[in-house]
C-alpha cells in the first residue's frame, strides 16, 4: 500500500516480528483516540494483546494482532470476539495479510473494526465498515485540529480548535476544545478541557 501518511498519524516504522506489530498496533489505536492503549502480555487476556481502558472521550478497546503469512480466517475473529467476553468497547483486528471472506463477512456482522497493515511501513488499512468509519473521524478530528492552528509546546490556553457547546442547569455554557500538541519526540499529545461563560439568551427570552 502507498505511504500517504495521515495527519498525526505514527513515524513510518518496519513491522518484521510480532512484536513489533503489537507496538505498531499500540500507536495507531491512540492515533486512532485510545491515547490509553497498551500491551496485555503475551498471552495475558485470552487472544487480547492490545487493550485501552475507556475514557473521557473514548470508550474501551480490545484488540487481536496477527504477524503471519497467510490470510485472517474467521476463527481468529470469533476468538476475539469471545475474548471480549460482552465488555463494552470496541473490537479491533490488525494483521499484515489479507482477510478470508468468511472472515470479512463475520467482521461486518459483528462490527469489528479489521485492519490491514504493510510491513515495510507499519502504514494501516481499514477493511471493515467499522474500521473506515473510526479511521475516517480521527483523520477529519486531526485536519480540523490541524486548520486551525498547532499550538506551540508548553502553551496554557488553548488555542481556537473543535469547540463543543452545551448548557447546563446553571443557566452556564461549558465551552470545550480538543486539540493536538506537537511534542519535541515526534509524539502528538491530545488535550481537552473546558471554560464555563453565561448562556446566551435565545429568541423570545
Amino acid at each position: 500500500m502507498a505511504d500517504r501518511r495521515p495527519a498525526g498519524a505514527p513515524a513510518a516504522q518496519e513491522v518484521g516480528d510480532w512484536q513489533a506489530a503489537e507496538r505498531n498496533a499500540v500507536a495507531w489505536l491512540r492515533w486512532l483516540g485510545h491515547r490509553a492503549a497498551r500491551h496485555t502480555g503475551s498471552g495475558a487476556d485470552g487472544g487480547i494483546d492490545v487493550w485501552a481502558p475507556p475514557t473521557g472521550d473514548s470508550g474501551a478497546a480490545f484488540a487481536q494482532v496477527k504477524w503471519q503469512g497467510r490470510a485472517v480466517g474467521s476463527a481468529a475473529l470469533q476468538r476475539l470476539y469471545g475474548a471480549r467476553a460482552g465488555r463494552p468497547g470496541t473490537m479491533y483486528f490488525f494483521t499484515n495479510a489479507a482477510y478470508s471472506k468468511p472472515a470479512s463477512d463475520y467482521a461486518e456482522t459483528v462490527g469489528m473494526a479489521t485492519f490491514s497493515y504493510s510491513p515495510s511501513t507499519g502504514l494501516i488499512k481499514p477493511e471493515s465498515t467499522a474500521a473506515r468509519r473510526i479511521f475516517n473521524a480521527s483523520v477529519r478530528r486531526r485536519e480540523s485540529a490541524a486548520t486551525a492552528g498547532t499550538p506551540a509546546v508548553g502553551r496554557t490556553s488553548p488555542p481556537q480548535g473543535r469547540s463543543i457547546i452545551d448548557v447546563d442547569p446553571g443557566a452556564m455554557t461549558r465551552v470545550g476544545m480538543d486539540f493536538d500538541v506537537a511534542l519535541p519526540d515526534g509524539r502528538t499529545l491530545h488535550a481537552y478541557g473546558y471554560r464555563r461563560r453565561p448562556a446566551r439568551p435565545t429568541v423570545g427570552d
